[in-house]
């Protein structure tokens, strides 16, 4: 269960032209009370700070680090015991732009362009009331989440086919080097990776009012996550906000029953 407290938004839509439409949107939320599941990576990483004395041994993220992490006498971890906990308070903002532009060519069909652009302003985080508010668009030790998310696409629809190209672009994220301590940016050979660009496309033929067919091509250009110098293991990118999977094929049956008599 989770309690919220003085979430709120506004947004605002022009139509400069009848075909033309512009929205943006602003977000504020706030969550209290938030039940989530720890992660074993960052439960270690902070063990093992509160150990070093990178992380205040009083704070209560080091108390729960250091009861839920059990290890050998010779150092080695035995057990990491990992639990749904009370998240003090979190509060997010940030600002949703899109654009939508649609014509018709009459017999060369109909083109309609679409855009959308989200930024978060601002993502402070506080697990336990005794530690200090983390901000997590700037301290990659405990966050490596996407400022920027931006895609396109672009329709074309003439009689029974219809073909789209959409184009999302994912900004900059922390390196490795980044998110190993809590020094965070300050740390040695800490940055930035590149951002990352993904191309998909479908093609579609209405075979009947009812059924329609769809070839499908996720990562066209087969674009692998962006190289990070610092993460010195494979896969060389944080798994967390990236994926291995290269370009992928799909073929796809729509039928609806009962629409055209409908």
């Amino acid at each position: 269960m989770c309690s919220s407290d003085l979430s709120f938004g506004f947004g605002a839509v022009w139509s400069p032209l009848a075909e033309t439409n512009l929205k943006v949107d602003y977000y504020n939320i706030r969550i209290a009370n938030e039940v989530s599941l720890q992660s074993a990576d960052l439960l270690l990483r902070q063990e093992s700070d509160c150990l070093l004395g990178n992380l205040d041994p009083n704070s209560g993220t080091c108390q729960a680090a250091l009861s839920q992490v059990t290890r050998y006498p010779g150092g080695g971890i035995q057990v990491v015991n990992l639990i749904p906990i009370n998240i003090s308070q979190e509060h997010l903002t940030g600002v949703y732009a899109s654009a939508d532009w649609h014509h018709d060519f009459g017999r060369w069909g109909g083109l309609q362009l679409q855009g959308a652009y989200n930024v978060i302003l601002h993502h402070y985080f506080q697990t336990y009331p005794e530690d200090p508010i983390r901000d997590y668009l700037r301290d990659p030790y405990d966050s490596s989440e996407f400022k920027t998310i931006a895609n396109a696409s672009a329709t074309w629809t003439i009689d029974k086919f219809s073909s789209t190209l959409i184009v999302t672009r994912y900004g900059r994220t922390p390196n490795y080097a980044a998110g190993l301590t809590p020094a965070g940016y300050g740390a040695p050979n800490a940055g930035t990776v590149a951002p990352w660009t993904l191309f998909n496309g479908s093609i579609s033929y209405n075979i009947t009012d009812d059924i329609r067919i769809s070839a499908i091509s996720n990562n066209l250009f087969n674009k692998k996550p962006p190289f990070d110098s610092t993460f010195s293991a494979y896969p060389y990118y944080s798994f967390v906000n990236y994926n291995p999977y290269g370009r992928s094929y799909f073929v796809e049956v729509d039928w609806r029953f009962g629409k055209s008599s409908g």
